[in-house]
């Protein structure tokens, strides 16, 4: 019975150190990968979320789970992080190798590619639209956008460019209009 009792007790370690020695680390790591996934969606029964927003979180966890289980069978170290960030212009999930992506998940996929190419300066002109009173300046470091400098350049040298476009297509009318 003392040694029913030791196997019962140790058989899981032993079996484990099988499963690794006959398939390979990568079956082991897709196990806690697959566990890790499994959970990251279950935790999401208790939320009390709007499905819309409920889909889009769970599309995270999968997309990001779904990476590492290719990654965990295929021995690569990289892995995929969900961030779990609302904050302004942040990425959904990150990867240990240094990339990241941003998903968005609307009702078709022109809706959600249109929300996904959302400029900074259109999210700010819908804030002005909304009554709000900080200059673009001030929105982007309220936000934390740190290339605030690089995000100025490109909105003026985009209006620049509809201003001389503008007066260039008033300079044709003129001519036309002179003939």
């Amino acid at each position: 019975m003392k040694d029913l009792s030791f196997f019962q007790k140790n058989s899981s370690g032993l079996f484990g150190a099988e499963i690794a020695t006959e398939f390979g680390t990568n079956t082991v790591n897709y196990v806690e990968e697959l566990t890790s996934l499994e959970d990251s969606i279950n935790a999401f029964e208790s939320y009390k979320t709007s499905s819309d927003q409920l889909k889009g979180n769970v599309a995270e966890f999968w997309h990001a789970g779904t990476f590492n289980l290719n990654a965990a069978l295929n021995n690569s170290e990289n892995r995929a992080v969900v961030n779990q960030s609302n904050d302004f212009a942040s990425a959904d999930i990150s990867l240990s190798s240094g990339g990241s992506s941003s998903l968005k998940y609307y009702a078709t996929g022109a809706k959600s590619a249109e929300q996904q190419a959302v400029s900074v300066f259109q999210r700010f002109k819908e804030y002005q639209g909304r009554g709000g009173k900080d200059s673009l300046e001030q929105f982007l470091h309220k936000r934390g956008v740190i290339r605030m400098n690089l995000y100025l350049m490109t909105l003026f040298i985009r209006s620049s460019i509809e201003f001389f476009q503008v007066i260039k297509g008033k300079k044709l009318l003129d001519g036309l209009n002179k003939r």
